[in-house]
């Protein structure tokens, strides 16, 4: 006899078919997006060391330019930060450069308090002795101690040194 139509046991085996496409998905989605941000965070060291090299050549000559090809939408942002006193708790005692993965819901003020717990679980940071501040251009945040966001890398900045107010690192435009 012809049977027409599907039994329960090709049904169960169908499904059974479908779910397992969906894990594996599901999977590679995963470990292509760690394998993504694992590059992100080698790109955002080794611009930080670029940073750094910036920071000492500055400091023996006054100023030093620097291209930092940190990954979009991440920030360079120096701690102390404005009037708060949460710092980054890795690699981050007293004053502190970061470059950190930053969503834009941080980019409002509410989120800004979270910015130092950003910085920790999706960034990287350097300790300096004397103070820096980040400054960007076009931004009017009620201070000049404002994060570069990084909107179209590569970006280029100035890093200025004096002794009495330590590094400035501005995002210039060419």
């Amino acid at each position: 006899m012809n049977k027409r139509g599907m039994t329960w046991e090709q049904l169960a085996k169908l499904v059974f078919g479908v779910l397992c496409l969906i894990i594996i998905i599901w999977v590679l989605v995963k470990v292509y997006n760690w394998s993504s941000s694992a590059a992100d965070l080698a790109k955002a060291k080794g611009s930080l060391k670029g940073l750094n090299a910036g920071l000492n050549e500055a400091k023996l000559t006054g100023n030093s330019d620097v291209m930092v090809f940190t990954p979009n939408g991440w920030w360079i942002i120096a701690w102390p930060y404005q009037q708060r006193t949460e710092k980054p708790k890795k690699d981050c005692e007293k004053n502190c450069l970061c470059i950190c993965r930053v969503p834009s819901i941080a980019q409002s003020i509410s989120g800004l308090d979270e910015l130092a717990k950003m910085c920790d679980t999706k960034g990287t940071c350097m300790n300096f002795t004397e103070k820096v501040k980040t400054m960007r251009l076009g931004l009017l945040w009620g201070s000049n101690n404002a994060p570069i966001v990084i909107d179209d890398p590569p970006v280029k900045v100035e890093i200025t040194y004096n002794a009495q107010e330590g590094f400035v690192v501005e995002e210039i435009k060419d």
